[in-house]
């Protein structure tokens, strides 16, 4: 992915223009675009055609990528429901609609979980990050992993199947990233994409209360907001076919622990979550072929 031809490892947007100017990252619209408060901080912006939220990368203006996907990142932390979860899928979702030893890129591998569990179950699987750590972290698990910009790094083989665990809320141009997806896949090739579900009322919140931004939307890590619409929207503007959606199921260990002030927090925003009936989006597509 790149950004005003700017690289993922360089600043991930610049302020370009006015509010008038800000295009819509899923339908390309500049003329739909409409405002949720001021231009400053990570306020959403909603685009009245296509209904798809996010934050316009010129007002991420000045924040480095390595200070969001360092080592520390939760991203990186060991995981055993995470861990428990990827195989499952692997083995009862994935393996069965690939070819025997399949290969597999995993991009935005993380700490590589997903890479082990595709190995472990048989696929010829490999990851890809932004972050160098993320690359550092699973050779030292013994993975073939590495990192740079994703939109236009280049690669010597066409792949079997192409997953993205929790990426796609990420980017700055989620598009782009898929259509660059589907040009490496092999005629036929399997997408597999897992995001979080957002729906109105953390939005509207997140937009009224700007503390509760980080806590209920995740930013500034988190910059689109999609809804099993929206997603659809995507993976079809991007040129797959044959999507199949899968139910919402929770895939990673609840946060616990902390002072009182911090558990009380989180479960306010788990019952804002339950509300509104935020989750899990999970899908898988084909390219053609």
């Amino acid at each position: 992915m790149v950004v005003d031809g700017l690289p993922l490892s360089m600043r991930i947007a610049r302020a370009t223009g006015s509010q008038s100017d800000i295009a819509c990252p899923l339908c390309r619209s500049s003329s739909t675009v409409e405002p949720r408060g001021p231009t400053s901080g990570f306020k959403p912006n909603l685009c009245t055609g296509c209904r798809h939220a996010f934050v316009p990368a010129e007002r991420l203006h000045g924040l480095e990528l390595n200070e969001l996907y360092h080592h520390g990142y939760a991203g990186f932390a060991a995981d055993p429901v995470f861990a428990a979860s990827c195989r499952r899928l692997a083995q009862s979702e994935i393996v069965p609609r690939s070819r025997p030893k399949g290969r597999l890129l995993d991009v935005g591998c993380g700490n590589g979980e997903f890479v082990t569990a595709a190995r472990e179950l048989g696929l010829d699987a490999e990851g890809f990050d932004v972050s160098d750590a993320a690359a550092e972290f699973c050779r030292s698990r013994g993975l073939r992993a590495r990192a740079g910009d994703f939109s236009s790094a280049n690669f010597d083989v066409t792949f079997d199947v192409i997953t993205f665990w929790d990426v796609l809320e990420h980017l700055v141009d989620p598009l782009a990233t898929l259509e660059k997806a589907r040009t490496l896949l092999a005629p036929g090739g399997l997408l597999f994409a897992k995001t979080p579900d957002t729906a109105g009322l953390s939005l509207g919140l997140a937009s009224l209360v700007p503390r509760l931004r980080g806590p209920l939307l995740a930013v500034p890590s988190h910059i689109q907001f999609f809804t099993a619409k929206s997603l659809l929207q995507l993976i079809e503007h991007a040129g797959f076919r044959d999507v199949e959606v899968l139910p919402s199921i929770p895939l990673r260990s609840p946060a616990s622990g902390g002072r009182l002030r911090k558990r009380l927090g989180r479960r306010v925003v788990s019952l804002i979550h339950a509300l509104s009936g935020d989750g899990n989006l999970l899908l898988f597509a084909r390219a053609p072929g």
